[in-house]
């Protein structure tokens, strides 16, 4: 899993636009990587907007600041 900075992560391969993760623990949908939201263990609850992602992580508690990234214990 990438960071919530990381460029690039909210874009799904070969256009689609909803993916479940192999393991199932995550659901992604999004437009093109230009907005879109991903929930799950792994990724929490995230918003995607223009390459900014804001949102709460659940498996490593704290939440996620556009621009900033993870903040948490």
């Amino acid at each position: 899993m990438l960071p919530p900075d990381a460029v690039g992560r909210d874009y799904l391969p070969d256009g689609k636009l909803f993916q479940i993760d192999a393991d199932g623990l995550d659901l992604h949908a999004t437009l093109y990587g230009l907005a879109g939201i991903s929930a799950g263990w792994r990724s929490g609850v995230e918003l995607h907007f223009m390459g900014l992602v804001a949102g709460i992580d659940i498996a490593r508690p704290g939440i996620k600041v556009p621009a900033v990234g993870r903040l948490g214990i």
